[in-house]
């Protein structure tokens, strides 16, 4: 591996640090800045300009004050004034194809994270939902489906004779409920059919 290739691999990680950290402290006291304007300044440069950019922009949503919205996009335009010269610089300075190569990298790794994560959230989604069936499904089978052989055989006969008489009174009760729940509905629907008809 020649040298320029080991400090583009080197660099990699500031640069995709720099542009993906919240930073609280001033870019240009950084490390990974540092580290990365040593080597690339030009680079170094147009990331500090992006963050200062996207800041600024922030700010004139944000601010409502008519001279503060004024005076900030003067600062954005003086801004873009300098990335314009930052850029042929770069050109210039042969940095170009390295930042080139970086944006594409860090491209791709947003997008197969970005990819990752809906398909993680997918997956969480159909695991709650197969979770709460399941839930459902046990308690369906509970209510409808009387005492299993393996329940029943620890027990004596008087029992298991109480057990299955006690789970025919529930399902019989059950079955009842709802019945009467169907017609309550069915008439609820009916009355309220005819009192648009009439």
């Amino acid at each position: 591996m020649d040298r320029n290739m080991k400090t583009k691999i080197d660099c990699y990680p500031h640069y995709k640090k720099l542009l993906r950290v919240r930073l609280e402290e001033p870019i240009t006291e950084t490390q990974d800045y540092q580290h990365l304007a040593r080597h690339y300044p030009y680079i170094a440069e147009s990331i500090r300009l992006k963050l200062e950019m996207q800041m600024l922009e922030e700010k004139v949503k944000l601010t409502k004050d008519r001279v503060s919205k004024s005076k900030t996009r003067r600062e954005i335009n003086e801004i873009r004034s300098k990335q314009r010269r930052n850029g042929i610089l770069k050109r210039l300075h042969g940095e170009n194809r390295e930042d080139w190569a970086y944006r594409l990298s860090f491209g791709f790794e947003t997008l197969r994270e970005r990819v990752f994560s809906q398909i993680l959230k997918r997956y969480r989604t159909l695991e709650r939902l197969r979770r709460r069936l399941g839930k459902r499904w046990h308690r369906t089978v509970q209510r409808t489906i009387p005492p299993s052989i393996l329940d029943l055989r620890s027990l004596d006969c008087v029992e298991k004779d109480l057990m299955l008489k006690e789970w025919v009174q529930n399902r019989h009760e059950q079955v009842i409920a709802k019945a009467r729940s169907a017609r309550l509905s069915f008439r609820r629907k009916r009355r309220m059919f005819l009192v648009r008809k009439y």
